[in-house]
């Protein structure tokens, strides 16, 4: 799943805890603004195990247009930077191995694939009961199942195919 836009994260997060999209969206507001606050007035923002937001004030300089090779005085400025802690770096840097990698340097073989269209069943069943995703999870022992990044592409597709379907007479 590409998780980068608003909506995404969103969507995950309301997935995740099972609250209503526009709940998360609104918690989800007032965290940015609050980010946004501090920045604006000066203050850093350090997130554990994740990295800190510095604001930074850049002084005048020369600097030169690279299209006409002309001179020009860039003005100065304030700007936001952020640094990465370690473990941060450590999780992403491990991401980017390839299966086999993980595989050798683990020491053993993945576990073998969910059952997504049993699963994709029973979450509808569930969502016809009214029930969280977090009841049924417990229920039925299948919440990391549920939550992997495996599921979202399966879940995803099997929603947009439900949503092309004619109408049942």
């Amino acid at each position: 799943m590409a998780r980068g836009s608003k909506a995404d994260i969103i969507e995950e997060i309301a997935y995740k805890i099972g609250l209503k999209k526009t709940e998360v969206r609104d918690i989800f507001d007032i965290i940015v603004t609050l980010l946004k606050e501090t920045l604006v007035a000066g203050e850093d923002i350090k997130i554990p195990n994740f990295g800190t937001f510095h604001v930074r004030k850049k002084r005048a300089r020369a600097g030169r247009n690279p299209k006409t090779g002309q001179s020009i005085e860039i003005t100065p400025r304030t700007v936001v930077t952020f640094r990465r802690c370690s473990t941060l770096a450590k999780s992403v840097s491990f991401a980017q191995k390839t299966e086999d990698d993980l595989n050798a340097d683990i020491g053993f073989k993945p576990k073998k694939r969910h059952d997504w269209p049993a699963l994709w069943a029973e979450y509808q069943i569930v969502k016809a009961q009214n029930q969280t995703l977090t009841e049924f999870s417990k229920h039925k022992a299948i919440a990391r199942a549920l939550l992997s990044r495996e599921f979202q592409p399966f879940r995803r597709a099997q929603a947009a195919e439900e949503s092309n379907l004619p109408p049942e007479d």
